[in-house]
């Protein structure tokens, strides 16, 4: 939200944009407003998706998908001008919606404790710009490669221990702005945080039967050389009863480049929240 101006959140995950300007070797405060529109024009968005699979649940198998859907993230466009009289400048805000054609091809073997799969993603934006006088956020065709494997191992009275390996090889979908005051980069927050990622997980019943039955434990961490940087997560729960779960976790996140803000990328996701590391903790109850 914008107060008197300025934008806050409660989300760790938004960085707000600044508040002053050098502008002619003068200070200039910056003011802005956030043109949303009626919440209907966001939600009600019709979509179409198609799905085709041959294989069982065992032995090798292939899909093919097509979608034509909004985009997971609303786009957004920005109007500044100077106003000399009061030497401030107001910028205004405005949210998109933009749609995208999205093609994938996926295929693999499962077996009884054994599955690997190889997918393909393809995704070709369709944009409605706004006037030429606004600064917008643009997008650009992407493409992915994704292999990934799992493996049970072990086993517990109350089941395997699942261990999962992945690799995204992503090219293209963050794009430059357009538009009267865009630049060579991006000031906006990019669509795809990771560009060469590996990940590797792990979750465990019981914790390879070293803890009672009701716990399970989960830890997963994701390195993309792109930032040379990684991100851990892990978490343990314990279910008191059938209703009852407790659960504790952390994300730590951290890369061996220093995060300048004049170099930083609207694509460096570590980088950009590599002091956000986060310690929860809490209860649920099912009814």
């Amino acid at each position: 939200r914008v107060d008197n101006g300025q934008f806050s959140s409660p989300s760790a995950w938004f960085i707000p944009p600044s508040t002053r300007i050098n502008l002619f070797k003068k200070d200039t405060p910056v003011r802005y407003e956030l043109d949303v529109p009626p919440m209907d024009e966001i939600i009600f968005q019709p979509s179409l998706a198609l799905m085709a699979r041959l294989g069982a649940a065992e032995g090798f198998w292939s899909s093919a998908a097509y979608m034509q859907k909004p985009m997971n993230q609303l786009l957004l466009g920005h109007d500044a001008h100077l106003r000399l009289d009061q030497l401030e400048l107001p910028v205004e805000i405005a949210p998109r919606v933009a749609y995208h054609h999205i093609t994938s091809l996926e295929a693999g073997y499962a077996a009884k404790r054994f599955a690997a799969s190889l997918s393909y993603l393809h995704e070709e934006p369709i944009d409605r710009l706004q006037s030429s006088n606004w600064t917008t956020q643009s997008v650009a065709p992407a493409t992915a490669i994704s292999p990934s494997l799992n493996l049970e191992v072990g086993s517990s009275r109350v089941g395997p221990s699942l261990i999962s390996f992945g690799y995204l090889w992503r090219w293209g979908g963050n794009a430059p702005d357009q538009g009267r005051d865009a630049s060579h980069i991006s000031v906006f927050e990019a669509r795809y945080p990771f560009e060469r990622a590996i990940r590797l997980a792990v979750k465990s019943p019981s914790i390879f039967g070293l803890a009672p039955d009701e716990m399970t434990g989960a830890s997963r961490v994701i390195y993309d050389s792109s930032e040379d940087g990684a991100i851990w997560s892990t978490e343990l729960q314990y279910e008191a009863r059938r209703e009852w779960r407790l659960s504790i976790g952390a994300d730590f996140l951290a890369t061996h480049v220093l995060s300048d803000a004049t170099s930083l990328e609207s694509g460096n996701f570590i980088r950009r929240y590599q002091v956000h590391n986060r310690i929860q903790a809490g209860v649920s109850y099912v009814f």
